[in-house]
C-alpha cells in the first residue's frame, strides 16, 4: 500500500511537471506568435509611417527642384532621345507630306464637303447663301 501510495505521488508530480511544462510549453509559443505579430505590426506601421515621411520629403524636394530639374532632364533624356527619333519621324513626316500632296487633289473636295461647308452653314447666320453673296436662308421664305 505504501509503495502504491508512493508510486501514485511519483506519477502525479512527474504527470503535473509535464502538464506544467506542456502548458508552459504552448503558453510560451502562443505568447511567441502573439508576440512576433505584433512586433511585424509594430514595425509594419513604423516603417509605414517613415516611408511615407520620406516620400512626402521626396516630393516636396521635387516640387521645389522641378524649375531647376526639368532643364536637366530635358538635356540629360530627351534631347538624345529625340535626336536619335529625329530621322524617324522626319521619315514617316515626309512620306505622310508626299502622300497629302499626292491626294491633295482628290481629297481636298470631300474634305470641305465633310467639314467645312457644313460648319460654315451653321455658323454663318444667313447661312451659306448669304456668304456666295446670295439671298440668305432667312429671307428666302419672304
Amino acid at each position: 500500500f505504501a509503495l502504491a501510495f508512493f508510486l501514485e505521488a511519483l506519477f502525479f508530480f512527474l504527470f503535473s511537471e509535464l502538464l506544467a511544462f506542456a502548458l508552459a510549453f504552448f503558453l510560451e509559443a502562443l505568447f511567441f506568435f502573439l508576440f512576433s505579430e505584433l512586433l511585424a505590426f509594430a514595425l509594419a506601421f513604423f516603417l509605414e509611417a517613415l516611408f511615407f515621411f520620406l516620400f512626402s520629403e521626396l516630393l516636396a524636394f521635387a516640387f521645389f527642384l522641378e524649375p531647376f530639374l526639368l532643364p536637366l532632364l530635358l538635356e540629360l533624356f530627351a534631347l538624345p532621345l529625340t535626336f536619335l527619333l529625329e530621322p524617324l519621324f522626319f521619315f514617316l513626316l515626309s512620306e505622310l507630306l508626299a502622300l497629302a500632296f499626292f491626294l491633295e487633289p482628290f481629297l481636298l473636295p470631300l474634305l470641305l464637303e465633310l467639314f467645312a461647308l457644313p460648319l460654315l452653314s451653321e455658323l454663318l447666320p444667313g447661312g451659306l447663301g448669304a456668304l456666295l453673296g446670295g439671298r440668305s436662308d432667312a429671307t428666302a421664305g419672304s
